[in-house]
């Protein structure tokens, strides 16, 4: 086995799997673990594997397929070396998991090997463990847009999910059906899949089509969830420039204003009138798509006895 500088080499049964680091791919194909046996047989491991240490063990950030590989070859092989390379990753602040977290899935994101719904899961995860959007998309190097249509998709039918897990439709597809109404979106998804399934390239590619056009136009409205990361970013903004005495600055009352706004479409502004009331007292008329409605003119009845007038 090649041997590498700067690395540690360690016994393979020494390097563990972390509880709260785990492999990004939930299911590991036994043919991609083959195919890797093969390669290390020949030439070794090319790539070492990625380690943190705590507590005096060796525990993954990546390189799960390979200890797997490694650990075949020793049952088929007992002359076979049971050292691995290890590059030991130190991570600054001392939040070593939620490092690991993002160095796993930075290496793992454009990866077609990769499930996206594993992908998606593991930003879950990142993002409730107090990730920044912002800041996780600049390490990542995706934009706001891609990671919030990846979240969209955590929030869609299971049927999508279910979909994008078993390889029936594209991540992209999944993004588009998950602007659609939910009673919708198992439909689309099944549609898309069996089209798949049957091979009918031709109805695959109208389904597509027509999905793209219905929700091409739409802006996908955010969900509660991002509704509340907002509001809750906002308040804390709003708490510091009281802090600070800056309530008399513009920057306060559009937070302020902002925070409100946040708070009714939580349904949380107890304090918010009822909007049909407001209408009614203002004497304001809105339409079904929310436009306001002209008034109608007023008959006068000055120019009605006119036109009686002439006509007799």
């Amino acid at each position: 086995m090649e041997k590498y500088k700067n690395v540690e080499y360690v016994p393979v049964d020494q390097v563990f799997d972390h509880p709260d680091v785990p492999n990004i791919r939930t299911d590991i194909n036994k043919s991609d673990v083959a195919e890797l046996m093969r390669s290390i047989r020949e030439q070794g491991i090319t790539n070492p594997l990625t380690c943190f240490v705590q507590d005096g063990k060796y525990f993954l950030v990546s390189g799960w397929r390979r200890k797997r590989a490694v650990e075949e070859l020793c049952k088929s092989d007992p002359k076979f070396s049971t050292e691995v390379p290890v590059l030991v990753r130190s991570y600054d602040n001392g939040n070593t998991i939620q490092q690991a977290l993002v160095e796993n899935i930075s290496e793992n994101v454009n990866r077609r090997d990769v499930n996206p719904m594993d992908l998606a899961d593991r930003i879950n995860i990142l993002i409730n463990a107090g990730s920044g959007k912002q800041e996780l998309c600049q390490k990542l190097g995706k934009s706001i847009t891609w990671l919030n249509n990846v979240l969209a998709v955590l929030d869609a039918d299971p049927e999508v999910q279910k979909s994008v897990r078993s390889g029936e439709i594209t991540m992209q597809e999944a993004t588009q059906t998950a602007k659609l109404p939910r009673e919708a979106q198992a439909t689309v998804a099944k549609g898309l899949g069996a089209a798949k399934k049957s091979g009918d390239k031709k109805a695959r590619k109208a389904m597509k089509e027509k999905l793209e056009e219905v929700t091409s136009d739409k802006v996908a409205m955010p969900s509660k969830k991002e509704i509340k990361y907002h509001r809750n970013v906002i308040q804390e903004i709003v708490r510091e420039m009281k802090t600070r005495k800056e309530e008399e600055t513009e920057e306060y009352r559009i937070f302020q204003g902002a925070l409100h706004t946040f708070n009714w479409c939580l349904g949380e502004n107890t304090r918010a009138m009822n909007i049909d009331k407001l209408c009614k007292k203002y004497g304001i008329e809105i339409g079904n798509d929310g436009m306001r409605l002209k008034p109608k003119k007023e008959k006068n009845p000055k120019t009605e006895k006119k036109t009686e007038k002439s006509e007799e």
